[in-house]
């Protein structure tokens, strides 16, 4: 059976610059350094990316996010339309038994 985990960021993010931060536990999951780029004022979102590490023999599922910086965070995915790169949001985030899954800028989660 699959366990679930709730990932609180636990970084603070600004809307002006960059945050960066090393680990923290969910459970058996490890989340390495989470970071975020600067935006710019006329840009209302932000991203957070950061590295997911199961050790377990278990699956899980990274099932939400939540920042206390941000009204709202989202789990996303990019899909390519034509030749443009656009943001899906997804319900959960699979995270395989021993295996490292990579949130980061270009990728697919």
């Amino acid at each position: 059976m699959k366990r679930l985990i709730k990932l609180a960021t636990a970084i603070a993010l600004c809307a002006s610059g960059a945050a960066f931060a090393h680990g923290y536990k969910a459970g058996p999951i490890e989340i390495d350094h989470p970071w975020s780029r600067a935006t710019v004022p006329a840009v209302p979102t932000g991203v957070v990316y950061f590295v997911l590490r199961n050790p377990s023999q278990d699956e899980d599922r990274l099932v939400s996010v939540s920042t206390p910086v941000a009204e709202k965070a989202e789990l996303h995915t990019h899909i390519r339309d034509s030749d443009v790169m656009r943001m899906r949001k997804v319900d959960s985030i699979e995270i395989a038994p021993v295996s490292t899954t990579a949130l980061e800028p270009g990728g697919s989660t």
